[in-house]
């Protein structure tokens, strides 16, 4: 199959809540933060859209996710010393792709005024101030709105929230996790919610009955389903396609409690033997999918790429499932890239008849087959190969090594780069620094079997100059939805016993 294949769409039926928004739009389907992406997660049937908010060198609010341009735009170094009219001139489309050239970084007012399809309400927004200091400039564009919306601002700060839930803008405060000091504050002080990466499910919804229960970030379908069934008030996600078929399968199966219907597996890459490093495999693999209505289906599996060309076979043809059924779904799959990017979808399509109380329909439900590199906390030092993602690279490493309850990470060649920058990703953590990084180990890591998410990657500039450079050892970083699943790190105890 090609690299570019029709999304997977739920018919959405379900209103909200939960409310879906598309964070920093669709990131998988169009640049991420901008109008086009924006525009996408509408199109997509999301009830709104999140995204982040940085300030420039007169004040102005737009949307952008880092502090510097480098990753996103045509530009280079830190927004905050550039004026709008520098700003029009950057180009924040083309590195997704050539459709999205000239694609230009939006202001707040442009983003608040995306339309929804007609028929339809306004989208909802989340805006997130990135950092302090940006609640009064954001004030001065919510109070310019004539159009009634939606709108919720988060904020990374107590003093931002304060500030806009004093002049009547809800406030949601964005938390690492679920802090019962941090959510008994923003309770007091009569916030309009709270949002975390993580689940809510440990956390007494009586208790906190005045607050809007958000989560960020989640993406992936069983956190979405727990999401949905809890319920949260909303979820920002970059998966909002998803998102919205979580919700549907809950309106169209609210007693079942199962785990979500469609798995996929892991899919190991051992670049390393590769001829040209590259990120692809062979796999013969197989997943699964079971009927979690209360009624007959027809299931028919299918692969959607996303990034990269893949070669499928062996998956079954369309079957009847009785309710509670399950199906494995065994195939051979060939292909991928050069470079790590967003992993292929085993995607289901449910269809039923008309019957008691309910019309005929379908719903598709996905499932990513992330492709994984193994890394080995070891006391003694191991190599770790980076990818060759491009013709000419030249052979680049890190090493790895646990001390104590950490991990350091040192670059050992950087592929004729110069001027490096090393960065760390452990579980939710990153860490970056030059030519080496350490990081803690999480609480009970020895304890864990499938291990902890970790992805390692330098950037630095070619010798003579040039552009900078990203060398990465599996996906993950950029810490974004575009690069796909960061690889694993075990301890010895769970490498021995797998």
């Amino acid at each position: 199959m090609g690299e570019e294949a029709e999304p997977v769409l739920p018919g959405a039926r379900s209103e909200p809540p939960p409310y879906v928004l598309g964070e920093r739009g669709a990131p998988l389907d169009a640049p991420e933060n901008t109008l086009a992406g924006l525009r996408r997660a509408v199109e997509l049937g999301a009830d709104g859209v999140a995204y982040d908010v940085r300030g420039t060198s007169e004040e102005e609010l737009v949307l952008l996710a880092d502090e510097d341009l480098d990753r996103t735009t045509d530009g280079e170094g830190p927004l905050h010393v550039r004026g709008l009219r520098e700003l029009f001139e950057l180009d924040a489309g083309a590195w997704v792709a050539k459709r999205f050239a000239g694609e230009p970084i939006p202001t707040l007012e442009e983003a608040i005024a995306i339309e929804s399809a007609p028929g339809r309400e306004a989208p909802a927004h989340q805006l997130l101030l990135k950092r302090p200091g940006l609640s009064q400039a954001a004030v001065r564009v919510l109070s310019s709105i004539v159009v009634r919306r939606f709108v919720r601002v988060g904020c990374v700060d107590k003093e931002s929230a304060l500030e806009l839930t004093a002049a009547g803008h809800p406030a949601v405060l964005h938390l690492h996790e679920p802090d019962p000091d941090l959510l008994a504050w923003a309770l007091d002080h009569r916030l309009g919610g709270v949002s975390i990466p993580g689940s809510w499910a440990e956390v007494d919804p009586d208790r906190y009955a005045g607050l809007e229960r958000w989560v960020h970030g989640v993406s992936e379908p069983d956190a979405l389903l727990e999401a949905v069934r809890l319920p949260v008030f909303g979820i920002t996600t970059p998966e909002p396609h998803r998102a919205l078929a979580a919700r549907d399968l809950h309106d169209l199966a609210p007693s079942d409690r199962g785990p979500w219907p469609v798995t996929a597996p892991l899919l190991g890459v051992t670049p390393e033997h590769e001829e040209d490093g590259a990120w692809r495999g062979t796999w013969e693999e197989r997943g699964s999918c079971r009927n979690p209505f209360p009624f007959p289906v027809r299931a028919r599996a299918k692969l959607f790429p996303r990034q990269g060309a893949f070669e499928l076979s062996d998956l079954p043809e369309e079957c009847e499932l009785a309710p509670g059924e399950e199906l494995v779904l065994p195939f051979r799959l060939t292909g991928g890239a050069r470079s790590p990017g967003a992993d292929p979808l085993l995607a289901v399509r449910y269809s039923w008849d008309e019957g008691p109380e309910r019309p005929a329909g379908s719903l598709v439900l996905d499932a990513p087959m992330h492709r994984v590199r193994v890394a080995v906390a070891d006391p003694i030092t191991r190599r770790l190969p980076l990818l060759e993602e491009r013709p000419g690279d030249l052979p680049a490493s890190v090493t790895l090594r646990r001390r104590a309850e950490d991990i350091v990470v040192q670059v050992e060649s950087a592929g004729g780069l110069e001027d490096v920058e090393l960065s760390v990703l452990l579980g939710p953590r990153l860490r970056c620094g030059g030519q080496g990084v350490r990081v803690e180990l999480p609480r009970g890591f020895d304890q864990m079997k499938e291990g902890v998410s970790f992805s390692v990657a330098i950037a630095g500039r070619p010798a003579g100059g040039g552009a900078r450079v990203l060398r990465r050892w599996s996906g993950g970083l950029p810490n974004e939805p575009r690069t796909g699943a960061p690889g694993r790190l075990l301890s010895l105890q769970a490498a021995g016993s797998g």
